[in-house]
Formats: structure tokens, sequence, C-alpha cells
């Protein structure tokens, strides 16, 4: 029986044009959200880490600065609405949350 892959594995999978970091320090109820940023993230990119921090999620790039000024303006603009929105998704399960005591948990997940 074979095991089903890690976070980390999925998401380099899914987006091969990225350099990203092997271990992803957040839960599985962010995939879709760090999915979406990676879909729309330009070739090339070398992501540092991704990881939960104060109940929100941090996604650090390594190579931004390498792109064009107007690039580099998308990019960091992506990222700040993944880490904004972060703060209303639950960790766990991905489900509508609040973010409290340095974590991001729905209903279900805080008892």
């Amino acid at each position: 029986m074979e095991e089903d892959p890690t976070f980390g594995e999925k998401l380099v999978a899914r987006h091969p044009h990225l350099k990203l970091p092997s271990y992803i320090e957040c839960g599985d109820g962010w995939f879709d959200l760090l999915d979406t940023l990676c879909g729309i993230m330009p070739p090339g990119l070398i992501v540092g880490q991704i990881k939960q921090k104060f109940g929100g999620l941090r996604y650090y790039t390594d190579n931004a600065t390498d792109f064009a000024p107007s690039m580099q303006s998308e990019i960091h603009g992506a990222i700040r609405l993944a880490e904004t929105l972060s703060f209303r998704v639950c960790e766990v399960c991905g489900g509508p949350a609040k973010s409290k005591g340095g974590q991001t948990l729905c209903p279900e997940h805080t008892k």
C-alpha cells in the first residue's frame, strides 16, 4: 500500500515551475490557499519558507528581487493577500475560521 503524499510533496508536484521548500510548516487546511498562490507565482521563483506564525501564513521568497519591479509588486501583493486570507481559513480543515491565541481555527477545531 502506497502512502499518501505529504502536503509539501503535493505542492511540489503541482508547481514544478517553482522551487519550493521540502518541508512546509502549516496545516492541511491551507492547502487550497497555498495551491492557488503557488499557481500564480512566476516560473523560477524560489520560495525559501512556508509556515504558520502567530496564527497566519508566512510565505518567504529568496529571489523576488530578481524579477522586474512590476512583477515584484505582483508577487508581494499576491503573498500579502494570501497571508491576510489565512487569518480567516482554518489551518486544519480549510473552513471559515477566526484567529485566536496564535492559531486560526474553525469552531469545530477550537473544541
